[in-house]
C-alpha cells in the first residue's frame, strides 16, 4: 500500500472506477490513470490517494 498526498491549490483526485483515477493538476484537461491488474485506488479525501496491491514493486512503480 502507498499513500499519496496531492498539494496546491485547486489540485484534486477523483475515483472513476476501482482502477482508474481522474486527476486535476492545473493543466488545461484532467489526467486520466488506468491501474494496471492486481492495483487499485481509494480516495477517501480529494487530496490523498491510496494504491493498493498484492505486488509491492507493481504498486511502487504505479505510484511513482
Amino acid at each position: 500500500m502507498k499513500e499519496l498526498e496531492i498539494v496546491g491549490v485547486g489540485y484534486r483526485a477523483e475515483l472513476k472506477g476501482p482502477s482508474a483515477l481522474r486527476l486535476n493538476l492545473g493543466f488545461s484537461h484532467p489526467v486520466d490513470v488506468a491501474a494496471p491488474d492486481g492495483v487499485t485506488f481509494e480516495v477517501p479525501v480529494q487530496t490523498r490517494i491510496i494504491i493498493k496491491g498484492i505486488d509491492k514493486e507493481l504498486v511502487g512503480q504505479v505510484a511513482a
